[in-house]
């Protein structure tokens, strides 16, 4: 199944209201909570982004996120793998648990029980 969907999100000006692309084995909509909810292969797309997951949580009400399993997301070079991940739609803020993320064009790896991002480029 596949859906677009279209959220503000504000690490980058060039990402402001970009669509972004859910691709899932079975993708539900919870009207009466405002929540998205995917399962199964999920891939999320966005300008230049990629979550993968075996399962995604998101609501639009609260602008929080949730996805676990085998959890990486690709954000041009920067890779992160973890199996939980906690995020805030509009900036890509969150917690990460036993992950470990991969920065070559920054020339850093890190890895961490816990992990939390605070901006565009500080954890």
């Amino acid at each position: 199944m596949l859906v677009w969907l279209a959220a503000p999100v504000a690490p980058r000006a060039a990402d402001v209201d970009a669509p972004f692309q859910v691709d899932a084995d079975e993708v539900e909509y919870q009207a009466d909570r405002d929540l998205y909810v995917a399962r199964g292969n999920v891939v999320i797309q966005q300008q230049g982004r990629t979550l993968r997951a075996d399962r995604v949580y998101f609501s639009q009400k609260t602008r929080q996120g949730v996805a676990s399993g085998q959890v990486v997301v690709e954000d041009g070079d920067d890779v992160l793998r973890a199996p939980f991940l906690q995020f805030n739609i509009d900036d890509t803020q969150g917690l990460v648990l036993d992950g470990e993320l991969d920065s070559p064009g920054g020339g850093y790896r890190m890895r961490g029980r816990e992990v939390r991002k605070t901006g565009d480029q500080t954890y």
